[in-house]
């Protein structure tokens, strides 16, 4: 487990396995479980004696919010701890849908810039053996990782670890990609906030690592390119030129987008950047 740290907006985390991710919640205070929902007394946590010396002696007011992910055959859990209760974990939520003989449930999560909400897509294990649904065939939900209450979206998604996407709002971008009988890609943005879909991107390419943008634009990477689709997918501008695949992408301050790839970036001014992971 990574040192705790904090940081002032979610951190995007995507991937079949996930590792801690840290949240900050913006204006909430933190709240202390009630008796219910009290986690045993063996949970994971900073030993009460070292508290203070481990996170600070104004760890009891910080409204920290670590999240992590893990799966078994009763569903896709996203557990998150407090930094006021020493970082005991909890589970938010257990995701899963019935009908299924699962061995296994697993997912990708995003958490939007708030650090209240986070978005996630979920399957069972066996779905990544098959090429239409590991594209298109994941669940998808939004999550509220104060509440624990569980929004679920009627659209599906992949299941790669590009999908969903956050940005700097309460916005994701799920992604349904091509498959043998349907090239191209599909992008939805979902409000996280309302459950609200948008109509679909459609893009002839292969599209990865979405992200909106803003206005309902989306910024994704379509082959070595950094590209923005306009929200009414008639039109495509190139925001950086790359040696690689871009992933990680970041939205950024205005006008300077950040990604990451493996073999570093040609530039074209500030529309777009790319380089180390951040």
């Amino acid at each position: 487990m990574p040192a705790s740290r904090s940081v002032p907006r979610a951190s995007t985390r995507t991937g079949l396995t996930q590792p801690v991710s840290w949240a900050r919640e913006a204006g909430a205070p933190p709240a202390s479980p009630t008796a219910g929902d009290r986690p045993a007394a063996e949970a994971p946590s900073v030993p009460g004696p070292d508290r203070d010396r481990v996170l600070g002696k104004d760890w009891k007011r910080s409204d920290d919010l670590a999240w992590t992910t893990s799966g078994d055959s009763r569903g896709f859990h996203l557990l998150t701890a407090r930094r006021a209760d020493g970082y005991t974990w909890r589970t938010a939520a257990t995701l899963s849908e019935p009908g299924f003989d699962a061995d296994a449930w697993i997912g990708n999560v995003c958490v939007t810039a708030s650090g209240q909400r986070a978005v996630a897509v979920y399957a069972p294990r066996s779905f990544t053996n098959d090429q239409q649904l590991m594209a298109r065939g994941g669940f998808t939900a939004v999550v509220d990782l104060r509440s624990g209450k569980v929004t679920k979206l009627d659209v599906q998604a992949s299941l790669s670890y590009y999908s969903p996407g956050c940005g700097t709002g309460e916005q994701a971008v799920l992604t349904q990609s091509g498959t043998d009988d349907r090239p191209g890609t599909r992008l939805i943005t979902v409000d996280a906030v309302t459950g609200a879909l948008s109509s679909p991107l459609s893009a002839t390419s292969q599209l990865t690592s979405a992200v909106p943008a803003g206005g309902g634009d989306v910024v994704a990477a379509d082959g070595a390119r950094l590209v923005r689709l306009a929200r009414d997918g008639k039109r495509t501008t190139t925001l950086a030129r790359t040696d690689g695949v871009p992933y990680r992408i970041t939205p950024p301050p205005p006008a300077v987008w950040s990604s990451s790839t493996a073999a570093g970036a040609r530039r074209p001014g500030r529309r777009g950047s790319s380089g180390s992971p951040r």
